[in-house]
C-alpha cells in the first residue's frame, strides 16, 4: 500500500497553530506507524538485545581481570542501550520539517564539535576521538553519519535540478568534505572513507551523474592511498591483509585470530560463552571483532542469523523509503537505512578478512554508547517516516 507523506498533515497542524508552542511544536502528539515502522523496530530490538548478550560473552573474561567485575561492560552498555532509546523516541517524534529549517546551525555545531575533539579530546591508542563532558564519553564522527544523511536528503530534494551540473554537487561535497577531514586528522581514516562511501551513494540516488561523482572520487582516492602511505600502521594492514601469514604475530595477526575464531566455531559453535579467543588472543573482542566471537560461540548458523536479521532491516528500510511521495523523507529513510547497512557490512568484512583491518563497531551488537545511541537515532528517524496521521 502506498503511503502519503508521513508527517505532512501534523506539519500543517504545527504551522497553522492547531497545536500549541513550545515543545509540541517540535513533537507530533498523534500518529500511527506502518506495519514496517513496527517490523524495524522488532528487529533492531532484537539485534540489541543480542548485543547485550555478546558484549557480556565477549568482555567478561577482561572485565573481570582488568576491572574487578565481570559485568563492567555489561553494566556500562545497559546504560548505552537506555540512552539510545531515549534519542531513539525524540528521533521518532521530531518534527523533520524543524529540522531542516535548522541545517546550518546543525552543520556549524557538528563540524565545532569535530575541531574540538582535536582540541580538547580525549586521546585513545594515539587517537583523538572522544569528547568527555563529565559522564559523557561521546564520539562525534559518528554524529557526523547521521548529520550527512540528513544533509543530503535535504539537499537532493530541495534542488534537485543542480545535480545534473558538476558545480552542482560541489556543496555537499564540501560541507561533509570538511567534516569527513576533520575526521582523518583524529585521525579516523576508516570512518572517513564510510563517510565518503556513504555521501557518493546518496548523491547518485538523489540524481548525480555518475561521471561527475568520478570527478571527485578519483582526487578523493589519491588522497586516501596517501594518507596510508604516509601512516607506516596502515601501510602494515595492507599488507598483514593481503598476507596475513606472512607476519603472523604482527600486521597479520588480527585477521589469522579472527578467522581461527570464526574457523573454530563449526556450523553450530562452541556455545555461549565457551569460545577461547576472547581470552586474550583476539584483541578488541566486544567491539571490532565481537562478530568474530559470535563465529566461535554459535557457530556459522549464529553469524547467517545475525546477517539474516541485517537484510531484514535493509527489507523494512526500503520498504518505508519506497512508500514515499515526498523525495526528503524517501531519500532520508534511504540513507539511514543505508548507514546501518554499509557499517554492518564493512564489520563483517574486516571479522571474515574480506576487508582490511579497521576498527568498526557492529550496529546494535557492539559495545559502545555513540554507535548505538547514533544507529538507534536513524531507526528513529526511520520510525519517524514510517508514521502516518489518525
Amino acid at each position: 500500500m502506498r503511503l502519503h507523506s508521513s508527517s505532512s498533515a501534523t506539519d500543517r497542524r504545527w504551522h497553522g497553530g492547531r497545536v500549541g508552542g513550545g515543545w509540541r511544536r517540535w513533537f507530533p502528539v498523534s500518529s500511527q506507524v506502518t506495519a514496517d515502522g513496527r517490523g524495524l523496530v522488532t528487529v533492531v530490538g532484537v539485534l540489541s538485545l543480542v548485543g547485550l548478550l555478546m558484549v557480556y560473552s565477549a568482555s567478561f573474561v577482561m572485565a573481570g581481570k582488568k576491572y574487578g567485575d565481570a559485568f563492567f561492560f555489561l553494566k556500562r552498555q545497559g546504560i548505552n542501550l537506555g540512552v539510545a532509546l531515549v534519542l531513539f523516541v525524540a528521533a521518532a517524534r521530531v518534527s523533520l520539517d524543524r529540522l531542516r529549517e535548522r541545517m546550518a546551525h546543525i552543520a556549524v555545531a557538528i563540524l565545532a564539535l569535530l575541531v574540538a575533539v582535536l582540541v580538547v579530546g580525549e586521546t585513545v591508542n594515539g587517537a583523538n576521538r572522544w569528547l568527555r563532558l563529565g559522564p559523557i564519553h561521546a564520539q562525534p564522527s559518528e554524529g557526523v553519519k547521521l548529520f550527512a544523511i540528513f544533509y543530503l536528503a535535504h539537499y537532493t530534494s530541495k534542488w534537485p535540478d543542480r545535480l545534473n551540473r558538476l558545480a552542482g554537487s560541489i556543496p555537499p561535497i564540501v560541507v561533509i568534505g570538511l567534516g569527513m577531514g576533520l575526521i582523518v586528522i583524529e585521525p579516523d581514516l576508516g570512518a572517513a572513507a564510510l563517510l565518503a562511501l556513504l555521501t557518493g551513494l546518496l548523491l547518485f540516488l538523489g540524481g548525480a551523474k555518475m561521471r561527475h561523482l568520478f570527478c571527485f572520487a578519483l582526487p578523493c582516492a589519491l588522497l586516501a592511498v596517501a594518507a596510508v602511505v604516509a601512516a607506516p600502521y596502515r601501510v602494515a594492514r595492507v599488507v598483514g591483509y593481503r598476507n596475513p601469514e606472512a607476519d603472523p604475530l604482527g600486521s597479520g595477526y588480527h585477521i589469522l585470530q579472527s578467522l581461527t575464531a570464526l574457523g573454530s566455531g563449526g556450523a553450530f559453535g562452541a556455545g555461549p560463552g565457551e569460545g577461547k579467543q576472547k581470552l586474550f588472543f583476539l584483541p578488541e573482542t566486544h567491539t571490532d571483532f565481537i562478530f568474530a566471537v559470535i563465529g566461535e560461540e554459535f557457530g556459522l548458523i549464529g553469524t547467517l542469523a545475525v546477517l539474516a536479521l541485517f537484510v531484514t532491516l535493509l527489507f523494512f528500510g526500503l520498504r518505508i523509503a519506497r512508500d514515499q511521495i515526498d523525495p526528503f523523507r524517501r531519500r532520508l529513510a534511504l540513507g539511514a537505512t543505508l548507514m546501518v547497512v554499509l557499517s554492518a557490512m564493512i564489520h563483517m568484512g574486516v571479522a571474515t578478512a574480506l576487508l582490511p583491518t579497521k576498527g568498526l563497531a557492529l550496529p546494535f551488537i557492539s559495545y559502545g554508547g555513540s554507535s548505538l545511541s547514533v544507529n538507534w537515532m536513524a531507526v528513529g528517524l526511520l520510525f519517524n517516516i514510517a508514521r502516518r496521521d489518525d
